[in-house]
């Protein structure tokens, strides 16, 4: 876009897949988790727009732009970044590797089942503080993950210019098969989510790459783990990650953890009760303001009545919350990130992961939040119908649009003083939002 998000060009495809072969494990190319960057006026290659993103999720690319992505450079792998066996994955590794045997649903797997359930429901044993599951969490790295949606370059103190990139790492690549088709996802591919937060560093601009802080191993202080994150600096310097959790039988909450050092090291983990996950979490979006305000970009899942969350309700099973992507939600936090007291409804549909900025429009303080919408089609066949009714909002929707919104922070902020839960929408934001504050994009 180059007026501000009005219109869009085209997709222009940035990293080409067939220059990342070979593929890993039998599937296919998969380039993806990207977390951009723009270098700041003054800095090692000022206005570069660096795109480190993953291959296959074991290995770690980036390529650049010099003229505002009008033309991109060849990839390049970045060395010494991930501690993967260099033989590859182990594509194998299912449930068994913690001990419940319960990939197939087999009458020789029953007892496995029950337990599997009795642990995710109603015993609530934290998988991150249980020495039998995390004391898996060693070894090389079978999933790497970068973001999403960005990195950060640091724009104030000790160490101004440094570019801090959030990852994750599992321990199991999650088996193929279900992946976004209705109630076929293996569990699995669940527990892929079952992750370790890391950081990249780069004090050159991108030329050199290493690795910050990685969390590793049991009682190792890891405190909830890190799944996809996003860090802002805060104004005193520090740095605020907030990340996707497990939210798998575990507290369905985003989780924060804290840097002084500038990513050498971070606080453990721990959950934000004020940002709800739904199950099996979400991606989200945080950003800071020179005044020291959060934002955070997220869905605020709300109670579905579909059969499968009613009954987990009426069965009383208090360790798991099926509820799915919905609500796309923007909090506020005026205390650096330790509370989130404002928070303002965006968009009360199927909505998913986001992409949020801050920026400058004409003097004003702006947010900028591009985010994926999928209502349901009108048209929808009778399997997708009887999914909705049976497995409700945790039957993840393939997005079918981009929404783009902006409104000025200075807004956000004032609807979010009028009472938690005020919408972003109808008269008072169309007088708000610049010339055309929803706009569609087309995927």
């Amino acid at each position: 876009s180059t007026d501000g998000g009005l219109s869009w060009s085209n997709a222009s495809r940035v990293a080409p897949p067939e220059a990342h072969a070979p593929t890993v494990c039998g599937g296919p190319a998969v380039v993806g988790n990207a977390a951009p960057v723009q270098l700041a006026r003054g800095s090692h290659h000022a206005g570069r727009i660096l795109v480190p993103h993953t291959r296959n999720n074991f290995a770690i690319w980036s390529v650049h732009s010099d003229d505002d992505g009008l033309s991109w450079s060849s990839p390049r792998e970045l060395q010494n970044v991930v501690r993967t066996d260099p033989k590859g994955p182990d594509c194998q590794r299912n449930m068994s590797y913690f001990g419940f045997d319960i990939d197939k649903l087999d009458i020789h797997n029953i007892p496995a089942i029950v337990k599997f359930v009795y642990e995710l429901g109603w015993a609530r044993e934290d998988p991150y503080r249980s020495d039998r599951w995390a004391s898996k969490l060693k070894g090389p790295w079978q999933f790497v993950g970068l973001g999403p949606p960005g990195s950060v370059q640091l724009a104030t103190g000790p160490f101004k210019n440094r570019i801090v990139v959030p990852a994750y790492h599992s321990y199991m690549r999650g088996l193929d098969g279900g992946n976004g088709s209705p109630g076929q996802l293996p569990i699995s591919q669940l527990y892929n989510n079952f992750a370790l937060g890391h950081v990249m560093l780069s004090d050159d601009g991108g030329d050199t790459w290493r690795l910050g802080w990685t969390s590793e191993g049991a009682n190792s202080g890891f405190g909830e783990g890190a799944d996809e994150g996003q860090i802002a600096q805060l104004a005193n310097g520090s740095l605020l990650l907030n990340a996707r959790s497990l939210a798998t039988g575990s507290p369905q909450y985003r989780v924060q953890a804290r840097s002084d050092d500038g990513g050498a090291s971070f606080t453990e983990s721990r959950f934000v009760s004020e940002l709800p996950e739904p199950f099996n979490g979400c991606q989200g979006s945080i950003v800071s303001d020179p005044n020291g305000k959060v934002f955070f970009a997220h869905p605020d899942p709300k109670i579905d009545s579909a059969l499968l969350p009613e009954l987990a309700r009426l069965l009383r099973a208090g360790g798991v919350n099926l509820t799915g992507r919905d609500h796309m939600t923007l909090w506020t936090s005026v205390d650096a990130g330790a509370t989130y007291s404002h928070k303002t409804l965006v968009d009360p549909g199927v909505t998913g992961y986001s992409s949020l900025q801050h920026y400058a429009v004409g003097g004003v303080d702006t947010l900028g939040l591009l985010y994926e919408q999928a209502d349901p089609c009108p048209n929808q066949d009778l399997n997708s119908i009887l999914s909705r009714y049976v497995q409700g909002g945790i039957d993840v929707v393939t997005p079918t649009r981009f929404v783009f919104r902006e409104l000025p922070a200075t807004a956000w902020n004032a609807a979010a003083g009028a009472g938690a839960g005020a919408r972003a929408g109808g008269r008072v934001a169309a007088t708000l939002l610049r010339k055309s504050g929803l706009v569609e994009v087309s995927v």
